[in-house]
């Protein structure tokens, strides 16, 4: 018999057998899962943060102008981004799906009127994956099938400042229309959008293997990183990728997983 452990604090989202059943399903759909209750901060700042299905290769950062604050909300660990704060975090088999692609994560913006860039992959433009922003109240996704060309989708709807919620980019190769292929979800509702090419475009059917690292709350690794999140912007306590297609079910338990909002 298998048992699932859930922090007290969520236990009150989970005690239905069918929701225990739905999340463990869900993360056995998870390849990769920064957790920041399973990590231990160095003088009130994130400099790693463990991957719990890949110890070896966690997210870290050891410049000591670009890390992420300590912070809470409802029982759980945050992190807290100031503007020049980003994580590397080095692709590997692991955190790299291509026909599946699931991110998923708790974000609380600090403003969503300026350009701003949630993931970046890659560094280098033949590592181009996939880009994550939100600019003016909508994301915009940029989802690479090679270094080169894509699909960029913007969506109709899209965050709000000062309010956490459950950010779900989703990419299916397998998907009948490009609607169904490339999606962005908040609180587990569709945002709509449009798409547009990149480069050369083309539908996806999978994303471009990438090499190099993820950076996390920025475009670049440096003290004055292009299109960071503002100072004030949380994200946590987890952020995860997944290889197969989440159902809206298994999606619902995410969402009440260490759950950052009460």
């Amino acid at each position: 018999m298998t048992f699932l452990w859930v922090p007290k604090t969520q236990r009150h989202g989970l005690i239905q057998p069918q929701a225990n059943a739905a999340l463990a399903s869900a993360l056995t759909k998870t390849s990769a899962l920064l957790r920041l209750d399973q990590s231990t901060a160095v003088s009130a700042e994130w400099e790693t943060v463990v991957d719990s299905l890949n110890l070896a290769n966690p997210a870290s950062q050891t410049d000591a102008d670009r890390k992420p604050a300590v912070g809470t909300a409802n029982g759980q660990p945050t992190a807290v981004f100031d503007g020049t704060d980003v994580w590397p975090w080095t692709i590997a088999a692991n955190n790299n799906p291509t026909t599946v692609f699931e991110l998923y994560f708790w974000i609380k913006p600090a403003s969503v009127a300026t350009r701003q860039r949630i993931l970046h992959a890659g560094i280098a433009v033949s590592d181009n994956k996939i880009v994550v922003d939100y600019v003016i109240s909508l994301f915009q996704v940029n989802f690479y099938r090679n270094a080169t060309a894509g699909r960029q989708l913007t969506t109709t709807t899209g965050p709000t400042a000062g309010v956490w919620q459950f950010v779900r980019v989703s990419f299916n190769g397998a998907g009948a229309t490009e609607a169904d292929k490339m999606r962005v979800l908040v609180d587990e509702v569709d945002c709509g959008g449009t798409f547009a090419d990149l480069g050369a475009g083309g539908t996806p059917t999978a994303l471009n293997s990438a090499a190099g690292a993820y950076l996390i709350g920025a475009a670049s690794n440096s003290d004055t990183p292009s299109t960071p999140l503002l100072n004030g912007t949380e994200i946590g306590p987890f952020i995860g990728i997944g290889n197969t297609a989440l159902t809206a079910t298994e999606a619902a338990a995410l969402m009440r997983f260490l759950r950052p909002k009460a």
